[in-house]
């Protein structure tokens, strides 16, 4: 009897951490920034939940990255979020959302320094509230 109560509670224990697990899983992003995209990145439009992560990473040309109001969605000492991802820089920091607190989408400009231009749309973050 001892055996069978140890053996259920060793099973309930572990449906809850496969379980609390799964809700714990978190996403990194990797946004590419190219001359070569007409908006300058991979991804026009990125989908984040709180826990999730995004790195801007550099394929071609040389970039300056401006986030107004990042500090609402991400743990910064800054408002507004700028980053120089270049052949000196070629990686930003990882940035890890934080439950967005007035507004769900954020749009980030970006510049290529290598040909002076800006893309013709400004790519978004959204974030997904729960």
């Amino acid at each position: 009897m001892k055996r069978l109560l140890f053996l259920s509670t060793l099973l309930i224990f572990c449906f809850y951490q496969i379980g609390f697990a799964q809700e714990e899983e978190h996403k990194l992003y990797i946004i590419e920034l190219s001359m070569a995209n007409e908006s300058f990145v991979n991804e026009f439009r990125l989908d984040l939940s709180p826990g999730d992560s995004f790195q801007f990473k550099r394929v071609e040309g040389d970039f300056a990255i401006y986030i107004i109001n990042a500090i609402s969605f991400l743990s910064i000492e800054e408002p507004d979020l700028k980053i120089l991802v270049n052949a000196e820089n070629p990686e930003s920091k990882i940035y890890t959302v934080q439950e967005p607190i007035d507004q769900t989408e954020f749009i980030y400009s970006i510049y290529c320094t290598t040909i002076d231009t800006w893309p013709s749309a400004p790519p978004r973050i959204i974030i997904a509230t729960h």
